[in-house]
């Protein structure tokens, strides 16, 4: 066998073992998001409820209860787990992990989450689509829309909704 024949032979072999490797991990995480796909699947038609919850996640859910129904984060921060499928986090309290606040989206890149609300409000929604299904906000200006009563805090970029936050609100809570 001449050089460039053994040469040849082996660039072979190791594009074979490439494909071969790039195809077993393909299917390796084909069969573990599967379950979480399911799961996901069955959480988009589970809506956006203001002061209760995102998809599967609610306000009062343990930390293993998030978990179950969103995997493992991607970022684990104190207090605050993020995911990046579906866009969002989950804040706990300080003192038990318990969820307190729900966040969705964060921009332009980030909007990967199939939940609305029941009138159709979620990532996307112009500030009239928002209005139209829940009336004034207790607080707005240009990039901004606060429903304190509702338990739901509107960021806007583009005129559209880009993030939202579900948690309830302190009655007394100080608006600025």
């Amino acid at each position: 066998m001449s050089f460039m024949t053994r040469g040849r032979a082996a660039s072979m072999f190791l594009i074979t073992v490439l494909i071969a490797v790039v195809v077993g991990v393909g299917r390796m995480v084909r069969k573990q998001s599967a379950p979480r796909r399911a799961v996901m699947q069955a959480a988009a038609r589970l809506p956006v409820v203001p002061g209760e919850a995102i998809g599967p996640v609610k306000l009062g859910m343990s930390e293993d209860q998030v978990r179950e129904v969103l995997g493992r984060p991607k970022v684990l921060v104190p207090r605050t787990w993020t995911y990046d499928e579906p866009d969002m986090a989950v804040m706990f309290a300080k003192d038990s992990p318990i969820v307190v606040a729900i966040f969705a989206g964060g921009g332009p890149l980030r909007t990967r989450l199939p939940w609305r609300s029941a009138e159709g409000i979620g990532l996307g929604s112009t500030r009239e689509q928002v209005k139209a299904a829940w009336g004034e906000p207790e607080k707005e200006n240009d990039t901004h829309m606060l429903y304190l009563s509702r338990g739901i805090d509107i960021l806007f970029g583009g005129g559209k909704v880009e993030w939202f936050c579900v948690r309830r609100f302190a009655a007394t809570r100080a608006v600025e």
